[in-house]
């Protein structure tokens, strides 16, 4: 490939690379390290998802069932009380982290990976809904920006970006429509977020096509 697009969802992204368990830092040095369900919870809660996934009928029951997906979500939703979110955790600085010179770690490995094959590293940073919505309402809470951050670290490295959080706190739009109720983006939201990141490119000379699809 001529161009090789990360994108990062700074709402957990950054947790999930320690959590996980694939990469340790060693005196400064990145470990890649094998993914065992006896090292990492997330890969063992994959690797259940992957079993009953591949049970027979399961699809079918999926694809009709209200009550199977029911107790699909409410599985998830306990899976994610199981390591809550600290709110006092999410105000300590960035650089006293671990996860976060893990994850500066990662994407300099990625860096360095796309660069070899002869190719240009592209960071779109893509925040939460939540994030945006506090950063609307107090926009000098204090709360350390990973967004910011991670821009910092793109100029540093000289890595192409853009952070959406930027185009998101300046859009006049319905805000509200650009997501669904759990918090992923809506198909508005889609088209939108596709278009931010090709006028993103285009503006970068990263893209040669000179008009996008549907104007």
């Amino acid at each position: 490939p001529d161009l090789v697009v990360l994108a990062f969802f700074v709402y957990n992204d950054m947790e999930d690379n320690w959590e996980a368990g694939l990469f340790k830092l060693r005196e400064g040095e990145l470990i890649q390290q094998p993914a065992t369900v006896e090292m990492s919870k997330k890969y063992r809660n994959y690797v259940i998802n992957s079993r009953v996934q591949r049970l027979p009928g399961n699809a079918q029951i999926i694809s009709h069932s209200h009550l199977a997906n029911w107790l699909r979500i409410a599985y998830g939703k306990l899976l994610r009380r199981s390591t809550p979110r600290s709110a006092k955790a999410e105000k300590i600085p960035l650089k006293e982290r671990p996860a976060f010179h893990l994850t500066l770690a990662i994407l300099e490995a990625w860096k360095q990976d796309v660069r070899e094959i002869g190719a240009t590293p592209f960071l779109f940073i893509i925040p939460a809904r939540e994030q945006i919505r506090n950063l609307r309402a107090m926009p000098d809470a204090g709360t350390p920006r990973l967004d910011l951050a991670l821009e910092k670290f793109c100029q540093r490295e000289g890595i192409s970006f853009s952070n959406l959080s930027q185009s998101l706190l300046k859009w006049q739009g319905d805000f509200e429509s650009l997501w669904l109720e759990d918090g992923h983006l809506s198909p508005a939201g889609h088209i939108w977020v596709a278009r931010e990141l090709f006028d993103s490119l285009r503006s970068k000379k990263l893209l040669s096509s000179p008009s996008r699809a549907g104007g």
